[in-house]
Formats: C-alpha cells, structure tokens, sequence
C-alpha cells in the first residue's frame, strides 16, 4: 500500500503511494493540519510523493531563518522552484522563478502568487535554469552599476 522511504534522508521520510487507495488515505492525514502540528510534523509534497518533517524544518522556515540571520529583506531574495514543496520557500522571497513546472497544483497557483516567474524555456532543464540564472545577473548587475554611479 504505502512505500516509506528513508535512504539517504536525515530528518525526514517520504511515502510513495502504490494504489488510488494509499493515496486516498495519505491525503486525508495531511489534511488533519491540526493533528500534524499538534505532533510538531510538517509535510510537503514532491515529486508526487509526501515528505514528513519535523515542523520546524523545511524550505520555507529555512529561508525564513536565514533571512533573519542575516538581516535580508524578501525583496533580497530569490527562489528558483519547480515542486510543490518549494512551495513555502518561494513565499519567502519576492520573486520567484520556476525553470519547470512539475505539477497542476503548483500551475494552479502561479497566477495568483505575485512575483512568480515562469521560464520562457521552462521544461528544458539546464536552458531554462541558465535563462533563469542569466537574467538574475543581468539584474545584480544593473544593480551594482546603478550603486557605484551614486
């Protein structure tokens, strides 16, 4: 029914569903929000399969920390994303770039999201990711030269 797995992951697992039943009962457990924080246990779902988590880990508490660290502002920040456990991490940031879009939820929610991207060469893989990363430096780069002219 279920398939855990847990190879190669340090603080969390993930459940891969066999059958249209695993995936019925795997979707009412994340749905009980109440009863997964009430056990301090986030999930996300990738690549069609659930991640379980300890509640304050996670993408988006991550950068969350981060920006606190070093005093970032969203506006500072930058999420490339695709899944919809990225989910939470591009929240956190102003703007956001999807080099591939691997799900209809995650497509359901780019029109409403304010400062999500999408490729023009999304699904190509390293041509959208290098589309993406090109025109960041453009960006930094008319960014610096607009700072070093003050």
């Amino acid at each position: 029914l279920f398939d855990p797995d847990a190879r190669g992951y340090t603080g969390c697992f993930r459940v891969r569903c066999k059958t249209p039943e695993a995936v019925e009962r795997i979707s009412a457990t994340v749905k009980d929000v109440a009863k997964l924080d009430e056990l301090g246990i986030g999930h996300a779902m990738n690549l069609g399969m659930y991640d379980f988590f300890p509640k304050v880990a996670g993408k988006g508490n991550t950068v969350r920390y981060l920006k606190e660290k070093w005093g970032f502002t969203d506006d500072e920040c930058v999420a490339l994303f695709d899944d919809d456990n990225d989910i939470p991490m591009a929240r956190e940031c102003a703007t956001g770039y999807l080099p591939s879009i691997t799900s209809e939820s995650v497509r359901s929610k780019i029109e409403h999201e304010k400062g999500w991207n999408v490729a023009k060469a999304a699904g190509t893989g390293v041509f959208a990711t290098e589309e993406i990363l090109e025109k960041l430096l453009l960006q930094v780069t008319a960014e610096a030269a607009v700072v070093s002219a003050a």
